[in-house]
């Protein structure tokens, strides 16, 4: 069976004991892309294909990332179920796996809910993060080789490629999640890199909505610059510095548009 692309009911238009539900979305293809959900559902592997259950949790997590479902949606198993043409089971097994990212809040009616964004929220996260960059930069700086670095370069190229399109602000973050993510997987210590992978969708999601603006990118780019090349230099504390200061500058851009009054509800356009 392959996912079906239908328009999902009216019922997805209007809102529920208060939150509203999800939007309809067209559905991706069965093959698998080259995708920040599925490279962070599966621990910075990309299965070729993918079982309905994975199919659905793969599209769930993109439309939150990105804000097509906004905070406090309501995501029925029933909508999503006549959306993907398939029973409720393999939808009920893709929210758990949502669930276990962090994106979702789980309801004892029957339906998901889009977890809420707020400052301490992403506090949490951060500090959480920051209590793995010593060990994955350290790890990383002593397995580096000419093949590792290529690859982290490599992002740096893409990274400054789409500092100046708007239009790319989300590729823009996801190159350098994927590049932190790439160094803790690289590390040598697999319970890093799997705590890492666990956060990864909750910290791309804040960060995408808080760096809109060119100028905040810039800043962030700088720091990750610094960061790549202490890495190159095999020099350690430099690295650390500069990748804590990567978080304090995400830290920065999402409480400037949280204090703004943009509350997450969509993270598309902050309203």
């Amino acid at each position: 069976m392959t996912v079906a692309q239908i328009s999902l009911p009216s019922i997805l238009s209007s809102t529920a004991q208060g939150g509203t539900l999800a939007a309809p979305i067209a559905v991706r293809p069965t093959r698998v892309q080259k995708g920040f959900a599925a490279f962070r559902l599966f621990e910075g592997t990309e299965p070729r294909t993918l079982s309905l259950m994975q199919q659905v949790a793969v599209a769930v997590v993109e439309r939150i990332v990105d804000g097509r479902y906004p905070a406090g949606s309501f995501l029925p198993e029933h909508v999503l179920a006549e959306e993907f043409s398939i029973s409720k089971a393999p939808v009920s097994e893709a929210l758990v796996l949502v669930g276990s990212t962090g994106l979702l809040d789980n309801d004892s009616r029957r339906s998901a809910r889009v977890a809420g964004m707020s400052l301490a929220d992403f506090d949490d996260l951060v500090y959480y993060r920051n209590l793995l960059v010593t060990p994955a930069l350290l790890g990383f700086i002593e397995r580096r080789d000419a093949a590792r670095m290529a690859v982290l370069e490599s992002h740096l190229d893409e990274v400054e490629q789409r500092i100046d399109d708007d239009a790319q602000a989300f590729t823009f973050v996801e190159l350098i999640d994927r590049a932190a993510l790439f160094i803790a997987l690289q590390c040598g210590g697999r319970r890093i890199g799997r705590a890492a992978t666990q956060i990864s969708l909750q910290f791309l999601r804040y960060s995408y909505f808080g760096f809109r603006s060119m100028a905040d990118r810039r800043v962030l780019l700088a720091a990750f610059r610094d960061t790549v090349k202490a890495i190159g230099a095999g020099d350690g504390q430099a690295a650390i510095a500069a990748g804590r200061q990567v978080q304090a500058i995400r830290r920065d851009a999402v409480a400037a548009r949280l204090g703004d009054g943009r509350d997450g509800r969509d993270g598309r356009d902050g309203r």
